[in-house]
């Protein structure tokens, strides 16, 4: 099936979506060439430097990351793209490098932040208050003694966070009065019966089971709340040292999926969830991005992908390719890569480390991992143009 130009696309995205007055700046990626092209992307969002991480809570988007400096901020956009600094930042004072934040999420009622704070060894709690009159004034508490906190992911009551790399724990924290926060429980990762190593990543499905990638053992683990036990465990392929680095969900049928994206193998992985066990059903390399002769650049030979989520529909998974400088569209039901496309212009130096998308608007974030988050417009509609007969 043809596709249709990019002008006569957005027109027809705006003609098709109640949200469309709020797309501003509308524009071609600066290199997507018909060789390899992508979605229409929007003006990018000028955030804090190298972004660990992209969430998004009522009208808002929220991403934390560093300056070139050594501190962290948390900056929020007004979606799909309004953003200014001056009221939008919340200044951390928490030092950045090797040891500095990991994950965060937003709990209580979306009225609190939780910070993995690996500089500290503790999850620190923050106010949604914009913007912050000086460094860390938001902070509200702390919970300490929580060595090398990764992944974090919260419901309205409590927040789950991953600790640890060579002796891992799956740890629970609970709000009290007065803003106070503890530790209610502690759930040691690695044992005789399955491996962890390094549980870089967590994804909480909505029958409220967790997911947990353990990148250096190459496994995946599924675990039960209230108590934490692990009920199932799958291994990767160790041969090609798999390395997960994300996970992200699906649901269809009454099953859910599991997908992880394997750094070093440079593959994504499906699993299904059969309640005690998981499955694996398959993997498969994500190619690098074709190169584009009409600029000179050659096809990359890897793609050291990074990150994934899935969209809301169900139907798709991307994937940021970091060292590609690439997002890839893989289709969910068949675990086959669709297209990948250059995310970022040619000149940047920055990998593709961070992908999201929002839960209900057709839209793509990809961090750069520079100075700058770029918007994708991802409407079914244009992916119906290219890939309905490959993606059910």
């Amino acid at each position: 099936m043809k596709v249709l130009s990019r002008g006569l696309l957005v027109i027809v995205l705006f003609a098709t979506v109640g949200w469309a007055s709020a797309l501003v700046a509308v524009s071609q990626a600066p290199v997507v060439r018909e060789l390899h092209p992508g979605p229409p992307n929007m003006t990018p969002i000028a955030v804090a430097t190298d972004v660990d991480q992209i969430i998004f809570a009522d009208n808002f988007g929220y991403s934390i990351g560093t300056i070139i400096t050594d501190n962290t901020f948390i900056d929020r956009w007004e979606l799909p793209n309004k953003y200014e600094r001056a009221k939008n930042r919340i200044e951390l004072g928490i030092p950045h490098g090797t040891r500095g934040t990991r994950g965060f999420a937003l709990g209580v009622n979306r009225s609190r932040f939780f910070v993995a704070d690996t500089a500290m060894n503790q999850v620190s709690v923050w106010k949604n208050e914009f913007p912050s009159e000086k460094a860390g004034d938001k902070r509200v508490a702390a919970v300490p003694d929580i060595d090398t906190p990764q992944a974090v992911v919260c419901t309205e009551s409590e927040c789950f966070v991953t600790s640890g790399v060579n002796e891992p724990v799956l740890i629970r924290i609970v709000p009290g009065a007065d803003d106070t926060y503890k530790i209610e429980e502690r759930l040691e990762l690695h044992s005789e019966a399955h491996e962890c190593n390094n549980p870089r990543a967590m994804a909480l499905s909505d029958a409220g089971a967790l997911f947990i990638a353990c990148a250096q053992s190459h496994t995946v683990l599924k675990v039960s709340r209230n108590p934490l036990r692990v009920v199932a465990h799958a291994k990767l392929d160790v041969a090609q040292d798999a390395l997960p680095y994300d996970v992200a969900l699906r649901n269809a049928g009454g099953k859910v999926f599991v997908y992880t994206v394997n750094m070093v193998s440079e593959t994504i992985s499906m699993l299904e969830d059969q309640g005690s066990a998981l499955q694996l059903q398959a993997s498969t390399r994500i190619p690098p991005a074709p190169g584009d002769p009409v600029v000179g650049r050659p096809e990359r030979t890897g793609t050291t992908s990074w990150a994934a989520v899935t969209s809301p529909d169900g139907r798709f998974v991307y994937v940021a390719n970091a060292s590609d400088q690439s997002v890839s569209t893989v289709c969910a039901a068949t675990n086959k890569v669709l297209a990948t496309w250059r995310s970022v212009d040619e000149t940047s130096i920055r990998m593709a480390d961070v992908v999201a998308h929002h839960p209900t608007l057709p839209i793509l974030y990809m961090a750069e991992g520079g100075a700058r988050i770029v918007p994708y417009i991802v409407s079914v509609f244009y992916w119906d143009q290219r890939f309905a007969a490959e993606c059910p």
